[in-house]
């Protein structure tokens, strides 16, 4: 604003000052020359008087040359024809034959040729200005008339000072007039100036100035008006985008809204926390230079036409949702991995459940059969038959309530009921019979905040599995306590179980019976990794010295919902 202030002063005072500079030098030159044209007819009357006089008489032209001189300052000097002086008012009579010729000089040439002369003139010797005025006289002779300069200079120095006060005087008025219509000139236009710099900046609290241009004053009303209309109108998107945002935000979906082109114009938190960077405002996520897999998906579902489909991305399957509007194209990603596991889940435990349910079912009917169609049966075959369905009763009872104990560590979640001491426990646990020898090494000295049933739970799966399905006399059981944790460890003296297997033991229903000649339903390890990982533990088998294996359990502690709290 500066820079436009001193524009619009300059283009008012430079030229005001200009023309008052150029007036007053006008001024001065007819200043003068007014004054010199005065003095060169003073001189001019001078010599017309002394022209008048008789020059015949060399010495009455002296005296009259001295006479005039004494009386007006001047000096007078009389040239002939061949340049040589014949009477000076300065000089006597007796020094005029020794001045050089005057011949040669200016005035005398001027004069000689039938003009006059008029100068002023700086003397070489002296170095004082002199005024000069020469013509012939009717005889032939030259008559030159000259008078001091220095008079001249102090006019010219009085018209100089004259010239100087009245261009100060006239540029300090100029300056302040200047100053005075570039206010009244730019103070409209800087109110103006700062109500469009305001609406820049969307300030909108901001006064109004009032403007005394009325045309401005009518163009500052209106933008004002424009930009507090367009603030409540930015509010109300802002508000409208923020909510829509928060919405958005809260759906577990991931939501994507992209422009023609597939760059992401809006994407929620969801979409944010699984795609990363590839989903950010402005970024191209099918042409994602460090995600080729990412790249790959949203070129796929770009290049859909279809609504609703679905789609994989790494381990995770999607249903996807897609709608254009307008030019944008908005996408939702649902991810439903878990449900299709849990139709994968559901498939394989009709599956199992039915194969497991068939073998004890099939004995059972198949013998109460031949008891109902042989009435007379002896009754030593009828005591088999009916052992062979108790014990069939037996085996589908354990399959039930080793179902149901899984469903219910799967779903009911943890409570420590009852901490574990591991030496009570041990005392108090019942094996089947078996020729194998279970040798404790107990070096646990504290109770755990670990249920004592799951713990027990836990324990007994992994001894029964090891006494049922493994070779050897003895099985062994270390428990122990490593970083704060429980520590149960069974092992067996074999046979192996192969590496392949190991990474699917824990799972349900799956059993080894091809290794271990013997078969069951698959549920006791499940339920053992289920419970470790309530605990935030972890189960696994390797292979030990002996050439078995060696079941270990690691049981991190649950604290209290207070304890932690102070922790924290």
């Amino acid at each position: 604003m500066i820079k436009y202030f001193l524009k619009a002063f300059f283009s008012v005072f430079v030229p005001f000052v200009v023309m008052t500079a150029l007036l007053l030098l006008v001024n001065y030159r007819l200043s003068v020359r007014n004054a010199e044209s005065l003095y060169r007819d003073i001189l001019k009357t001078y010599w017309t008087i002394a022209s008048e006089y008789d020059f015949s008489d060399s010495e009455s032209v002296n005296t009259l040359f001295r006479d005039l001189s004494r009386e007006r300052d001047l000096r007078m000097t009389l040239i002939g024809l061949d340049g040589t002086v014949l009477a000076d008012s300065s000089l006597d009579r007796s020094a005029i034959g020794s001045v050089e010729n005057h011949k040669y000089r200016e005035e005398i040439r001027k004069a000689l040729s039938g003009k006059s002369f008029y100068a002023v003139r700086k003397s070489e010797i002296t170095g004082k200005y002199s005024i000069y005025y020469a013509a012939p006289l009717n005889s032939g002779p030259v008559l030159r008339v000259a008078s001091d300069g220095d008079l001249f200079l102090s006019i010219y120095e009085k018209i100089r000072l004259n010239a100087i006060a009245v261009f100060s005087v006239f540029t300090g008025l100029i300056f302040f007039l200047s100053l005075y219509l570039t206010y009244k000139e730019v103070k409209p236009k800087v109110q103006l100036s700062s109500v469009e710099k305001a609406i820049r900046r969307n300030s909108d609290d901001f006064v109004l100035p009032e403007i005394a241009e009325p045309l401005m004053n009518s163009a500052a009303s209106l933008m004002y008006h424009i930009n507090r209309s367009r603030l409540r109108e930015k509010r109300i998107r802002e508000r409208e985008a923020a909510t829509l945002k928060k919405i958005i935000n809260h759906i577990d979906e991931c939501v994507i809204l992209t422009d023609e082109n597939g760059n992401v114009l809006e994407s929620n938190r969801c979409a944010s926390d699984f795609f990363g960077a590839d989903v950010e405002k402005g970024a191209c996520p099918s042409r994602s230079g460090q995600n080729c897999e990412t790249a790959a998906f949203f070129q796929e579902i770009f290049a859909r036409e279809e609504p609703l489909f679905r789609l994989a991305y790494g381990k995770r399957l999607f249903e996807v949702y897609t709608r254009t509007i307008d030019s944008n194209r908005l996408v939702v990603l649902h991810d439903i991995s878990a449900r299709a596991d849990y139709e994968d889940y559901k498939a394989e435990l009709t599956a199992n459940i039915a194969h497991e349910l068939k073998t004890p079912l099939a004995v059972i009917m198949g013998t109460a059969e031949t008891l109902n169609n042989d009435p007379q049966m002896d009754g030593e075959w009828r005591e088999r038959f009916l052992e062979k369905i108790y014990r069939s009763s037996v085996r589908l009872n354990r399959f039930v309530n080793q179902t149901l104990e899984l469903y219910r560590i799967e779903n009911t979640g943890l409570t420590v009921e009852e901490p574990t001491c591991v030496a009570e426990m041990i005392e108090r646990m019942v094996f089947p019979p078996s020729e194998k020898k279970i040798c404790f090494s107990n070096r646990t000295e504290r109770p755990f905040a670990i249920d004592i049933v799951h713990t027990e739970t836990v324990l007994g799966n992994l001894i029964n599995n090891a006494l049922k399905y493994s070779d050897g006399g003895e099985v062994r059981v270390f428990i122990g306590e490593e970083n704060g944790a429980l520590v149960l460890e069974v092992a067996d003296n074999g046979p192996p179980i192969s590496e392949k297997e190991r990474k699917r033991i824990f799972e349900r229903f799956y059993t080894v019976s091809k290794s271990r000649q013997k078969s069951g339903f698959g549920l006791g390890l499940s339920i053992v990794k289920h419970i470790a990982h309530l605990y935030n533990g972890e189960a696994s088998v390797f292979e030990n010295e002996q050439g078995g294996n060696t079941f270990r359990v690691l049981l991190r502690e649950k604290k209290e919902k207070k304890e932690k709290d102070h922790e924290n």
